[in-house]
């Protein structure tokens, strides 16, 4: 709930600022769980999908990015290695076909494993959207720890 309430305000600004749908997702077992979900405001057209859907960590943006925020591990996949070091993850296709998605991690002490993620159709805003999100995850950081 603490997670939620201080990424909200947040996830509606990037929302509004980036036109895409903005969600935040946090590790449950072996799977990417959405806690909330922000459409942009005043879009005729959006991507978006429901609180408290699941998805396989590995997959899709967030997946990959929830993987990347917890410690490395023996073997463990390219994209979340290379997410790690860049700060993001990105992705075409992986959970819903035809749709980018840009994810960044976050990492407190004391709360799950979690990311800010963004999904959308249009390629110009996931190219774009990274610097954004890496921005919204250091100031949910700072408030949070």
């Amino acid at each position: 709930a603490t997670l939620r309430a201080a990424a909200e305000p947040v996830m509606h600004e990037l929302a509004a600022g980036l036109g895409a749908t903005i969600s935040l997702l946090v590790v449950e077992g072996s799977q990417a769980v959405a806690l909330s979900v922000v459409e942009p405001p005043g879009a005729s057209y959006v991507l978006s999908f429901k609180t408290g859907s699941r998805h396989p960590l590995g997959r899709g943006s967030a997946g990959v990015a929830l993987l990347a925020a917890q410690s490395p591990s023996p073997g463990e996949a390219a994209n979340v290695t290379e997410a790690r070091a860049r700060g993001f993850a990105a992705t075409f296709g992986e959970v819903e076909p035809g749709a980018y998605g840009v994810a960044v991690p976050i990492t407190v002490e004391g709360l799950p494993a979690a990311c800010l993620n963004l999904i959308t159709y249009r390629p110009e805003i996931a190219d774009q959207a990274a610097p954004a999100l890496m921005t919204a995850a250091e100031r949910l950081h700072g408030d949070l720890a």
